[in-house]
């Protein structure tokens, strides 16, 4: 830029390489301001040699000496101050990210403390009120009837123990099959309505002892615990499997509520056998293995309560071989279902069939087989069946 003064031009050059120094070290740091600074000198030398100066007399020209040690000056000025700052960022960050790891340290400490914290609550809880809840499960088992115990036995489990998937199989003469009686839960793991015993082969030697069996190795197949109920024989009759038990739960003080619950079960369960041994007399009809219609109403609301509060399917079948003999039929019948399923005799004395975890779609199946065997059914359907 040129001006004019007292008849004389003045030149005052804006000192525009010096602004793209300063501009490159504020914006991009310590390399790119000596590069900056060494292309500009270069510049400023090319640009002198084309007005006719010497390469070897510009050393000593104080103008051109001035102008290169300021574009030093500046670039390492400015290198110095990134260098710092960035150093300084870099600094900042760390410690952030040292007290977010503390935090993080610190915010997971606080969790484990606070479900340790739950577990201890409960443990006192339930000190405090055992003989409440110990009162409460007896009274709730307390029954001859073992189908009913059994159907309250799942919901006594899943109060307490607070569980969501618990089931009970019934075990055959031959210790070979397991058939579901009754289940609470979504069935986590898929378990099979029958299985045989072989698929739970790890607990083997548990249920033949009558001991808990715990799923130490976590294996997704098998339930995580398995308590035998063993007759005074030490025969396994049912089996009681719990599912869906986080691995935190996993204590002593777990173990040993589920070892007192399942022993009350087991107790009550024994009790309502021999119960039920003792009036067979009077519970079935003479030389068969048909309830009379008082058991049979008795049985048949327990499934209907059963479906209501667990979901547990069932069918009624109404066998029509009237020309037969009801003692030789019954036995027929009895050596083609399961043990889980009844034969009796209804308020309208009709030989009726309830055949347990079986559904309204298994039915055709389960007519067409039974006529295979001789015996002669068909649906005996009631409102309450298929809510």
């Amino acid at each position: 830029m040129t001006t004019f003064k007292n008849g004389e031009y003045l030149e005052n050059t804006m000192d525009l390489k010096l602004a793209y120094i300063f501009i490159i070290g504020l914006t991009h740091g310590g390399k790119q301001t000596i590069i900056a600074t060494t292309l500009t000198s270069i510049l400023v030398t090319v640009e002198n040699i084309l007005k006719g100066r010497s390469v070897f007399t510009l050393p000593l020209d104080t103008n051109f000496a001035f102008k290169i040690g300021m574009y030093i000056l500046v670039g390492v000025i400015l290198s110095y101050i990134f260098e710092r700052y960035l150093k300084k960022e870099q600094s900042q960050k760390r410690i952030v990210e040292s007290l977010k790891d503390e935090y993080d340290l610190l915010q997971n400490i606080y969790n484990e403390i606070l479900e340790e914290k739950s577990v201890l609550q409960d443990q006192v809880v339930n000190s405090e009120n055992s003989f409440g809840k110990i009162y409460g499960i007896i009274k709730k088992l307390d029954s001859m009837e073992s189908q009913y115990v059994y159907s309250e036995a799942v919901e006594v489990i899943e109060k307490i123990l607070k569980v969501g998937d618990v089931s009970i199989y019934s075990m055959d003469k031959n210790n070979k099959y397991l058939r579901l009686i009754v289940r609470k839960g979504k069935n986590d793991i898929n378990m099979p309505k029958t299985i045989t015993l072989d698929y739970l082969k790890e607990a083997k030697t548990n249920i033949f002892n009558g001991e808990l069996f715990v799923n130490k190795n976590l294996h997704r197949d098998i339930p995580m615990f398995i308590s035998p109920i063993n007759d005074q024989h030490g025969t396994p009759i049912a089996l009681i499997m719990i599912n869906s038990v986080k691995f935190e739960r996993l204590t002593l003080h777990f173990i040993n509520l589920i070892n007192v619950v399942t022993g009350l079960i087991k107790a009550a369960i024994l009790k309502a056998y021999k119960y039920e041994e003792a009036i067979r007399d009077k519970r079935y009809i003479e030389n068969t293995p048909i309830l009379k219609r008082e058991f049979f109403e008795n049985i048949k609301n327990i499934k209907k309560d059963e479906m209501e509060k667990n979901k547990s399917e069932f069918i009624m079948l109404k066998v029509k071989n009237k020309d037969k003999d009801i003692n030789s039929l019954s036995h027929l019948i009895f050596k083609t279902i399961r043990q889980s399923d009844y034969i009796g005799m209804t308020s309208h004395d009709d030989l009726v069939l309830i055949l347990s975890n079986a559904s309204k779609s298994d039915s055709g199946l389960i007519v067409e087989r039974l006529n295979e065997k001789g015996i002669h059914a068909e649906e005996y359907n009631e409102e309450y069946l298929y809510v």
